[in-house]
């Protein structure tokens, strides 16, 4: 058995809440269809923090707490489940309250859905989109059953969204978490209802995602659990059509955990997220494509270097994950048009990372062109 994780449309808090919080909504930017943007259309990234068991677990005073020290940390969405994978059906929320009655699905119990809706609240009055997920409760993946309570949900939505004259799709993503299935469709949210017209952003969790390399079966199953293979199911959704915006809704846990331990030197690695926010809405924008052609070196097989520029060729960006050394084709990126015009064979050039050789050692490089 699998647990299916499907995200409700981020609107449904506009339903539920006491004010208009329609300023945080998202949307697709229709000049790139890759990218994310507010209702305005400035551009949004999405930095998320993954808040499961608030829900069920927190009372409304910690909830505060929760969502103050995140904003204050530069989160903008968290994700919840609105009926916990621990207990959730049988063990009481903080108040005492089970989300149904007799445990009958079909009479919820409106004192525990009021008090989501009050955590719900709690996000938006910090500037967080909650990103709920009905439930991760053991259930077998029934595709028909999930794709029309999605429908059912856009619809719903839709008629709450013009009665606010906001005439923009509600936001609907898919998180599956069907890895363990045999014969099953692959972990990304386009793999199962990729022709949906209700789903706006493909996503994928990767740890949940399991290698189809040739390697031994044994080092397969090590290998989904290795941050360094983020890039594969990214890839995957990136040549997906039709064209949707791509993220990883969860990334690798096994070192870049939120806590750390009395052995380290105390510098918190949630850190690490807000060093690449920057860098991306600082340097990068949102006028970026992957061109792994600028390679002139081995890109590697399980610490593969990954290369993106813009189209304008005015900057690219090299991540090597292990640090190792890389050659680029840097004939493109030149202020001498005529110098860049001559250069018929490429232009290599080799970069050294300062340190490489284990999974700390990532490494960015960012090649301007000198204006």
């Amino acid at each position: 058995m699998s647990r299916i994780w499907l995200f409700l449309p981020l609107f449904l808090s506009i339903v539920a809440a006491t004010q208009d919080w329609s300023s945080l909504i998202l949307q697709v930017d229709n000049s790139t269809h890759r990218t994310l943007a507010d209702i305005h259309g400035k551009p949004f990234f999405w930095q998320a923090d993954t808040a499961w068991e608030t829900f069920h677990r927190l009372n409304i005073s910690e909830v505060e707490y929760y969502m103050r020290g995140r904003a204050g940390k530069g989160f903008n969405v968290i994700y919840g489940i609105l009926l916990a994978e621990n207990g959730g059906l049988t063990v009481p929320n903080t108040n005492g309250d089970l989300p149904f009655i007799d445990y009958d699905l079909t009479k919820p119990n409106e004192p525990y859905f009021a008090y989501c809706d009050a955590v719900i609240n709690m996000a938006w009055q910090y500037g967080i989109r909650p990103e709920n997920a009905t439930g991760a409760l053991n259930v077998i993946d029934k595709g028909p059953i999930w794709n029309k309570l999605a429908y059912s949900m856009r619809d719903a939505e839709i008629d709450v969204l013009r009665s606010h004259k906001i005439f923009i799709p509600p936001f609907m993503t898919y998180h599956g978490l069907n890895v363990w299935l045999f014969n099953r469709p692959g972990g990304t949210a386009s793999a199962t209802f990729g022709n949906e017209t209700w789903l706006t952003m493909d996503g994928v969790q990767t740890g949940h995602v399991v290698d189809t390399s040739t390697e031994p079966e044994d080092y397969c199953y090590l290998y989904q659990w290795r941050a360094i293979s983020n890039q594969d199911a990214v890839k995957v959704m990136y040549d997906t059509t039709p064209v949707r915006p791509a993220i990883n809704l969860e990334n690798h846990y096994e070192y870049w955990n939120s806590s750390i331990s009395m052995n380290e030197d105390g510098t918190y690695r949630y850190n690490a997220s807000f060093f690449l926010r920057y860098f991306v809405e600082e340097d990068l924008g949102i006028d970026r494509v992957p061109d792994q052609d600028l390679l002139t070196t081995d890109q590697g097989l399980y610490e593969e270097i990954m290369v993106i520029r813009d189209r304008s060729w005015t900057w690219a960006t090299v991540y090597s994950p292990m640090g190792r050394t890389f050659g680029l084709d840097t004939r493109d990126f030149t202020s001498d048009t005529q110098l860049q015009a001559s250069c018929g064979a490429r232009v290599e050039r080799y970069f050294h990372p300062p340190a490489g050789g284990s999974v700390d050692d990532h490494w960015a490089l960012l090649l301007k062109v000198a204006m």
